[in-house]
C-alpha cells in the first residue's frame, strides 16, 4: 500500500507542478496523535476493538509520509508536533472525542500552522 501511496503522491505533485502550482503534502491530525502519551489512546482501542490484539506504532504513518517527502523532494507539513504543542500549552482539545474529527479550535490551529509555513518557506 505505501509502494501505490508513494507513487500516486509523486504524480500528483507532477500534476500540480505541471500546471504551475506548488504541491505541498500535509498529514492530518488525530485525537490519539495527540494524547498518545496520556493514556486516552485507550479510547481508540475501545473504539475499535479488534486493534487491542495488536502493536501499533500510531506514529508510523506520518513517518511514511516524512520519508515519501525527503525522498521525492516534496514539501511536507506534519501537523502533529503542532497540535502537541499546542495543548501542551493552551490544554484545549483541538478534536472530537466521539469521531476524532476537528472542532471549530483545530480548525483554527491548523490555518495557523499553515500560515506559518507558508510564511517559513516563503510561498505564496
Amino acid at each position: 500500500a505505501w509502494a501505490v501511496t508513494e507513487q500516486l503522491l509523486t504524480e500528483l505533485r507532477d500534476a500540480v507542478e505541471a500546471d504551475g502550482a506548488h504541491f505541498l503534502m500535509v498529514s492530518n491530525t488525530s485525537f490519539t496523535d495527540i494524547h498518545a502519551d496520556g493514556g486516552k489512546a485507550d479510547i481508540l482501542f475501545n473504539t475499535y476493538p479488534a486493534m487491542a490484539d495488536g502493536c501499533w506504532d500510531l506514529s508510523k504513518p506520518t513517518q511514511q509520509l516524512a520519508a515519501i517527502a525527503s525522498r521525492h523532494k516534496i514539501d511536507y507539513l506534519n501537523l502533529v508536533p503542532y497540535f502537541v504543542d499546542d495543548f501542551e500549552v493552551t490544554q484545549r482539545e483541538s478534536h472530537f472525542v466521539i469521531d476524532g474529527h476537528w472542532n471549530e479550535y483545530g480548525h483554527a490551529l491548523a490555518a495557523q500552522a499553515l500560515k506559518e509555513f507558508f510564511i517559513q518557506k516563503r510561498l505564496p
